[in-house]
């Protein structure tokens, strides 16, 4: 079930790409969209890719054995997106209790 998961996510984020390319009117909505909230696109982009990175780095091995240097640590791309998506969960769970 993850697995289709992130095949669909996979899907719909290279969807959206392709629609911001080809359509201006989609652009601009991006582009609004983004300038009256950057902290949260900044946010939701930033999770998005980082549990992608962990999930097709789980899944296929070459890829996630690629090496990152974070901070003076190394990290491989399927623990940093681990990392990355857990640290992002944690933050959105604080944020929709601060909001109720």
């Amino acid at each position: 079930m993850a697995a289709l998961m992130a095949v669909i996510a996979t899907g719909a984020i290279f969807v959206g790409l392709y629609a911001l390319a080809t359509n201006k009117n989609e652009r601009g909505k991006f582009i609004r969209e983004t300038m009256d909230n950057p902290i949260g696109a900044m946010f939701a982009a930033l999770m998005i890719v980082s549990g992608l990175a962990f999930f097709w780095g789980v899944m296929i091995p070459g890829f996630g054995a690629i090496p990152l240097w974070l901070f003076g640590y190394k990290f491989h791309v399927w623990s940093a997106g681990g990392i990355g998506f857990i640290v992002f969960l944690g933050l959105l769970n604080l944020s929709l209790k601060k909001n109720q």
